[in-house]
């Protein structure tokens, strides 16, 4: 069963301690990967999917529409989106100069 709550204003970000409804704070695990696909809305998925690729994976995200796309038909589960994540052309590592970040397009800005 799932927790939920509220981060604390003084909580690091990223803490692995709460399971929350905001991709950006929620910890990158299965039960954090479920609150946020449960809400059914394909930007906080994409945002969520981002901090994996940038957190996780230490990599960045060549193509916006693809990253989209796949937040609108997610996995079920996060291994699936992991293994998904690593096979993706569009995901590529942070250090190649071929392959840029690209802030002001990523899904974790408003």
């Amino acid at each position: 069963a799932l927790i939920f709550g509220q981060a604390p204003a003084h909580a690091v970000h990223g803490s692995p301690c709460i399971v929350t409804a905001d991709p950006l704070t929620t910890p990158l695990t299965d039960e954090g990967y479920q609150a946020i696909v449960k809400q059914s809305d394909p930007q906080k998925v994409a945002a969520f999917m981002y901090r994996v690729v940038v957190e996780q994976l230490n990599s960045t995200v060549s193509d916006e529409s693809q990253l989209a796309s796949l937040a609108s038909n997610p996995p079920m589960s996060m291994y699936d989106l992991t293994s998904l994540l690593n096979e993706s052309s569009w995901v590529c590592d942070a250090d190649s100069p071929t392959c840029l970040p690209r802030p002001s397009e990523a899904p974790l800005s408003d």
